[in-house]
Formats: C-alpha cells, structure tokens, sequence
C-alpha cells in the first residue's frame, strides 16, 4: 500500500495538470503555467514550458483526441509551435497574441489550434503544417476594430474573440469554415485597458490584463482577472493574480509585466432564449405556450 498510494497520488496530478474545467496562464519571462483560482486569484504551478513560452493553449491532442496536452508558442511570425515542450515540427505563418484550441473530440478539426492575427486572418498553428488560413470577414465594427487574438470555442466548432473598437468592446464569433465573422454582443461593466488573454470556463467569460506595481524597493508583476457574461456582456473586476516581484532596490532593472496568455479547454454553450422581437401567448383551453414573431406573425408551438 506504501508503493501503491504515492504512484495513484502521481499519476492524480498529472491528469489534473491539464483539466478543461480550469483556467490555466502562462508567464512568459520564465514560461510557467499555472492554474487560477478567478476569485481569489490564487495560483498553482502546473508546468514550466522550456521552448515557446508566451501563447498557451490546451485541449485534446489532434493525433490522439483522447489526451489533453499543452499546445504553445512564441507570438511572431515564423515561431515555432510545441506540444507538450517538443516540437510539431511547424510555425506560426504570421504573428499571432494568443492560441486557442478546438475542444471538440470528433469532428474534422477536433483538437485543432487556432490564432488569429492583427490583420484579422485565421491562423491554424497544430497540428503541422501550421497554416494561413484566409482573412476573416465581417461588419463595419470587425473590420475596422482592434483584434485582441485570444479566444474560446462553443459547441458548433465557432471561434469568439473580442474586437475593441473606440471605446466600446465587442464579442464576435466565427465560423471558422466559411470565415466570417458575427457580433455577439457589446460588452459594458468594468473592463479590461487591454486584453491579455481571453478563456471560457463554467459560463463566464476571462479576461486578464497584465501589469507591473513598482514601489522603492522591486517592482511585483500582477495579473487583473475580469469575469464577463458572455450572454448580458456585463464585466466586473475579479481576482488579482501575483506574479512575484522582479528588478532591483529602488525599483530599477528587472522586467516589466510578461508576456501572458488564458487557456481552458470548456466549451461555451451558447443560451437559447427569447428575443426583443417575440411575443408569447398561452391558449388557456390547451395550456399552449406560442411564440409570435413580431416580424411575420407566425406562429410557434414552445409548450
């Protein structure tokens, strides 16, 4: 039993260490990933990577669906792509601020990574060959806002990321076959200056800003979560992250906030509810509940 319990207790922590009902970052001064507790802000070392240490994605492993494994990078073009700290032997065709992967386990591009770049077009960065994959296409806010390049993944193999555009924020979705894009919704609330990584995990959207506290005597790098209804687009200020302090007395030398990314491997399902463009009615007689679209006037038995 003194053999048995510490090899149950090992083999425990290395299928948790890449769980897709948690919220994992990495740092990439020093590329290690770390689980996140979003309220608290709380951390637990997971793994370090030693190669590709800035864009960290996870989910299924698209050469065997039924392992989850780290997929990771650096952010420019010509990068290479690791899984699990070894090489797919690909890279990155264009920068690419964060990767993202398909958590599907069937389906053509099950376990697929995904990145999307400044000049919003579709990067596939596993499995190998790494690809362009066309640019996505969509309304005036899409084409002329600002990529934030992180995204998540619902249950119909679409891609969300989010597009800053003035002084407003919005989620899009993309179909990532035809490559166009959608609004979802306009985010409001308490938001993010800049959008350092972006995860979907038990219903909520998170967002982390990155940024460097300095004082007289070090400077101590933190992480500001936001958690974010994906389906009112309301936000609010979470959990802090503390990255530790870094440089020197008097605050000088030493790195600024590094580079970081969010990865969860949950899948978003989208609410199906009623729009601001229906009416329901109940026949008594029957106990019938009808949807009426105010557009067309049919008619639809809900209940």
């Amino acid at each position: 039993c003194a053999l048995v319990f510490p090899l149950i207790g090992l083999y425990s922590n290395q299928t948790q260490a890449q769980n897709c009902t948690t919220l994992y970052v990495i740092t990439g001064n020093d590329g290690r990933v770390y689980s996140v507790n979003t309220a608290t802000g709380a951390k637990t070392l997971v793994t370090t990577m030693t190669t590709g240490r800035s864009n960290v994605a996870v989910g299924p492993d698209p050469a065997s669906l039924g392992s989850t494994v780290f997929t990771t990078s650096q952010m420019p073009s010509g990068s290479a792509v690791f899984k699990s700290n070894t090489s797919t032997g690909t890279t990155l065709p264009v920068q690419v601020n964060g990767l993202t992967t398909n958590p599907a386990t069937t389906g053509a591009t099950a376990g697929f990574v995904y990145g999307i770049s400044a000049a919003r077009q579709l990067i596939q960065a596993s499995p190998a060959p790494a690809a362009n994959l066309g640019t996505i296409t969509g309304d005036a806010i899409w084409n002329g806002g600002t990529m934030t390049g992180d995204g998540f993944f619902n249950n119909a193999d679409e891609l969300f990321t989010v597009v800053i555009s003035g002084n407003s924020d919005y989620l899009y979705k993309i179909n990532t076959t035809t490559r166009v894009a959608s609004q979802v919704v306009q985010f409001s609330g308490t938001l993010p200056g800049s959008y350092h990584g972006l995860a979907f995990l038990n219903g909520k959207i998170y967002a982390g800003e990155a940024y460097t506290v300095t004082s007289l005597l070090s400077k101590t790098n933190k992480i500001q979560i936001y958690e974010i209804n994906p389906n009112t687009g309301q936000s609010a200020a979470v959990g802090i992250v503390d990255l530790g302090s870094s440089g020197s007395l008097l605050g000088i030398g030493g790195t600024s906030f590094p580079d970081i990314d969010f990865a969860t491997c949950d899948v978003y399902v989208p609410a199906t509810g009623p729009t601001c463009n229906e009416l329901f009615g109940i026949v008594a007689s029957t106990q019938s509940v009808y949807r009426i679209d105010l557009t067309t006037l049919a008619t639809t038995l809900i209940t």
